[in-house]
């Protein structure tokens, strides 16, 4: 039993802790009541969204030259006996929308492929799920001189 539930619990205060598991990606409305005598409360609602997890892989901070080029790639993360599983994504999918923060210092396409400028500095990449605004995934490359 976790400390919050005792403390709870010794307040002779009561509550119930559920675990959902989503059958698809979407969003879904979840309303809780209590019918149980002696309470008289509404209905609470909320909205959820079920994701699929990604990973714009390698996760690493990646360091590369000017006008140099770089391949990232995708993956669906799933949970396996506590360990993570990389599922490839293969590119490029409608589904997620590859973009880099800052266009000064380098572009990458739909395939995943990052172009760097002759800038210096830090960029972050993002990809973001089309269907599922809070799904997204991030990483970053240091542009950086040559020695």
């Amino acid at each position: 039993m976790s400390d919050a539930k005792k403390e709870m619990e010794s307040l002779k205060l009561h509550s119930d802790t559920f675990f959902l598991k989503g059958i698809k990606v979407g969003k879904a409305k979840i309303t809780v009541r209590l019918d149980e005598k002696g309470y008289d409360l509404n209905p609470f609602t909320i909205d959820i969204s079920i994701t699929e997890p990604i990973a714009i892989l390698p996760q690493k901070k990646m360091r590369i030259l000017p006008t140099s080029s770089f391949q990232f790639s995708l993956a669906r993360v799933r949970i396996q006996e506590k360990d993570p599983i990389y599922d490839g994504v293969k590119l490029p999918d409608k589904q997620y929308n590859w973009s880099s923060l800052d266009d000064n210092l380098g572009t990458v396409n739909q395939q995943g492929m990052f172009h760097s400028k002759l800038q210096i500095g830090e960029v972050e990449l993002e990809v973001q799920d089309q269907f599922i605004e809070k799904n997204f995934a991030e990483a970053f490359v240091v542009i950086v001189e040559p020695r």
